[in-house]
């Protein structure tokens, strides 16, 4: 065998392994909106789910970098507002599938597989921005009332007040 047959699909490999590796584009951000309170007054906390980081931020817009090894959970907080969550789960990148096209006689693609999946870069977040809109909570004589806008199987929407209860410390 040449050297030249053997040097070709070497480069090759280099250069092409792990497509999502070498389209990775950086690190994803996630922007975070928050309509309610002053910016000041909101408290959201993204937590990573596998990887346990732990981000607090202040304030209704920003955007924050996140990690593609893990899933997150985003909540946000204001004091006499409701609280509202939602998950960010990982998504496995198209480009990711790329590595199938990768000169396969050579085993180049399963270099390019085993690359994207060692450096998470096979990943992205299912959301680059999540919105989220607080409700008040009502002052009730004894307590809190936290408005719930639902609707029937023929589409007519009523909303519902649910108490919500607080310690006296709390109040």
């Amino acid at each position: 065998m040449s050297k030249s047959k053997l040097i070709a699909p070497l480069a090759l490999a280099t250069m092409l392994s792990g497509c999502a590796s070498i389209m990775s584009g950086g690190q994803p951000m996630l922007n975070v909106e928050v309509d309610g309170p002053s910016g000041d007054d909101i408290q959201v906390t993204i937590i990573g789910l596998n990887n346990g980081e732990r981000i607090v931020r202040s304030g209704s817009n920003f955007t924050v970098p996140l990690s593609r090894n893990s899933d997150y959970k985003v909540t946000v907080k204001a004091a006499n507002y409701s609280t509202e969550e939602t998950i960010i789960r990982r998504n496995i990148r198209p480009i990711f599938w790329a590595n199938f096209c990768c000169a396969p006689g050579y085993g180049v693609g399963l270099f390019g597989f085993a690359m994207d999946y060692l450096t998470h870069n096979m990943w992205e977040p299912d959301h680059a921005q999540v919105a989220f809109s607080l409700a008040r909570l009502k002052k009730d004589k004894s307590s809190y009332v936290l408005p719930i806008e639902l609707s029937n199987a023929s589409g007519e929407r009523f909303t519902i007040e649910a108490p919500v209860l607080m310690s006296s410390a709390a109040e």
